[in-house]
């Protein structure tokens, strides 16, 4: 992979970005990753998960089975999820013999309705392709989830069901599994996404005053980091019911393939310091009611801390990060600078956060050349982006192929999700 070099910017060594002054700007290969066959890691290429969008078909239900409850509620639902392909082993295909290909669900990143207050749904799962559907010999899918929600663990599966055999989208209904015979409320996700194009993938990279922030007492002070790293940023579709000429439009962002690392500059040692940052979230702008209401923004994230270079003692778990509704910029169809604090959700002490300063890539480094692009890519979309203008590349319907998908196309890997 390449990764540019400008001033006090970042470069990657292995896996992990840090900060290096250099008086000139220059692109600089550096060490890729692959797997031996002890499973050790050695140099092999940096690639992207398959992004999936969901569309504003999307929704969460909560439907009354027995009980004296209402008996459907209704939300919108909105975000994205992440698939790695798994390679399947021979007790796999022993166990179940349809099984054709499986995908681990990273980063499950939806948004419960469209309001403030809206509840987050994080979590992972596994996404699976089969040949028969219990005696029919038809394509088959299944995508089931171990979720975040409201404070719980829930979990969701759809079952094998009938696919319609395209490898950009899926329309899925995962029931709540519980070991409830008869539970009075049974809830449900409409899941209806589409393989987000690269035009949509919009590398960002933050700017010099990010930073990481932790208290540890009420009275303490609060220490501040450098944070350094980027993330793909792709605009969320708009449900037209919610957005009408009277309504101006509220705007919607993922933030995906978060890789940040923040360094501890307290600690004295030949070598960085700190902790990896992994995860996804939701950027949101509203419009101002009037001339004295100003425009609002929120920034909701799920993020994963590793120590480094020694590792975590014990399996990090996911924070929720939160920066309320404050006053932004105002919604545009063009993509949008972040310079906002996300605060733990978690109200015990030590409290952390990160001061997210950022924008696109291509606004902070000159667009790389297409034949200095190498394997990597976020270099890659830097360099689509950067060859077109900014409507165009936030365009949720522009895509980078008219090609035509098969089976075979749906279980090979595709480095740029849509490319």
């Amino acid at each position: 992979m390449f990764i540019a070099r400008c001033g006090t910017r970042l470069v990657r060594i292995a896996s992990r970005l840090i900060p290096l002054t250099l008086g000139t700007c220059v692109l600089a290969p550096t060490p890729t990753i692959t797997a031996q066959a002890d499973g050790a890691a050695v140099d092999a290429p940096f690639t992207l998960p398959r992004i999936y969008r969901l569309d504003v078909e999307s929704s969460y239900r909560s439907t009354s089975v027995a009980c004296d409850i209402p008996d459907v509620f209704s939300e919108a639902l909105r975000g994205t999820l992440s698939l790695r392909r798994e390679p399947l082993t021979e007790a796999d295909l022993v166990e179940t013999p349809s099984l054709l290909a499986r995908f681990r669900v990273d980063e499950v990143n939806l948004l419960l309705d469209a309001n403030f207050a809206g509840d987050r749904i994080t979590g992972t799962g596994v996404y699976e392709v089969h040949s028969a559907v219990n005696f029919l010999t038809v394509l088959g899918e299944r995508l089931a989830l171990d979720t975040r929600f409201a404070g719980e663990h829930v979990s969701f599966d759809s079952g094998v069901v009938p696919a319609d055999g395209s490898p950009r989208s899926f329309d899925l209904t995962l029931a709540e599994q519980t070991d409830v015979t008869f539970p009075c409320v049974r809830r449900e996700l409409r899941l209806a996404g589409s393989l987000t194009p690269a035009r949509a993938l919009i590398p960002y990279i933050l700017g010099d005053a990010a930073a990481y922030t932790t208290q540890p007492t009420p009275l303490g002070p609060v220490s501040f980091f450098p944070l350094n790293g980027r993330f793909l940023l792709t605009p969320l579709p708009v449900d037209p019911a919610i957005s009408t000429v009277n309504t101006p439009s509220r705007r919607e962002w993922a933030a995906v393939a978060i890789d940040w690392s923040w360094f501890d500059t307290r600690v004295l040692a030949p070598f960085p310091v700190g902790n990896d940052v992994a995860g996804s979230g939701i950027y949101q702008q509203w419009p101002g009611e009037n001339s004295t209401d100003g425009a609002t923004q929120r920034f909701v994230a799920e993020l994963t801390q590793t120590p480094f270079p020694l590792g975590p003692a014990v399996l990090p778990t996911p924070q929720g990060f939160d920066s309320g509704r404050v006053q932004g910029p105002a919604p545009s169809n063009l993509p949008p600078f972040l310079n906002l604090s996300i605060i733990d959700t978690n109200p015990d002490f030590p409290i952390e956060g990160f001061n997210v300063v950022a924008g696109p890539r291509r606004w902070f480094w000159p667009v790389p050349h297409d034949a200095c692009l190498g394997n990597d890519p976020f270099e890659v979309l830097t360099y689509i982006h950067g060859i077109e203008s900014d409507e165009a590349s936030t365009n949720m319907d522009t895509n980078t192929t008219t090609d035509a998908f098969d089976l075979s196309t749906m279980l090979d890997d595709m480095a740029l999700g849509g490319c």
